[in-house]
């Protein structure tokens, strides 16, 4: 990535910041216009699940760039919320970073749209909410379990 960016000369407006906590993750997006996240298959063939940080970077209106790998692909929708390109295509991030320099009249769109998604999939309440009814569900199973048993052994069924 900084052999990219020092080949395109852009060192004065491109940085990779490295691991920050929280806030200082917060800072960094409320002054960005585009988010680029590529991440390559481990060695040992781990890959992230989508991202916090691009769950992040999308919930704060900002297009996105990613990879195709592990779960990004369900959470960027290429082309709609930000662009997705091959592992370790340096080429394909440069097209697609270019394309977005290129048009910021469609930020905005892509940012709403990655927005909405993440208000949409990955909303704290509704998730917390589908997990309650999951229990319940499970309970309710164990429940009607335990009254057919009573049944059976008492000879009613």
């Amino acid at each position: 990535m900084q052999q990219l960016i020092d080949e395109l000369n852009v060192g004065n407006i491109v940085n990779l910041v490295g691991w920050k906590n929280e806030q200082e993750i917060r800072e960094i997006l409320d002054i960005s216009h585009l988010f680029i996240a590529p991440s390559v298959t481990a060695a040992d063939g781990n890959q992230d699940a989508p991202i916090n940080v691009l769950k992040e970077a999308m919930a704060m209106g900002l297009p996105v760039i990613s990879t195709y790998h592990g779960g990004i692909p369900e959470l960027v929708e290429d082309g709609i919320s930000g662009y997705l390109v091959p592992e370790r295509n340096a080429d394909a991030l440069a097209q697609k970073l270019g394309y977005l320099l290129d048009h910021p009249e469609i930020w905005t769109e892509m940012g709403q749209a990655g927005r909405n998604y993440v208000e949409k999939h990955y909303d704290l309440h509704k998730l917390n909410d589908q997990l309650v009814k999951i229990y319940q569900q499970l309970l309710n199973d164990v429940a009607l379990s335990e009254a057919c048993q009573k049944q059976i052994s008492s000879g009613y069924i």
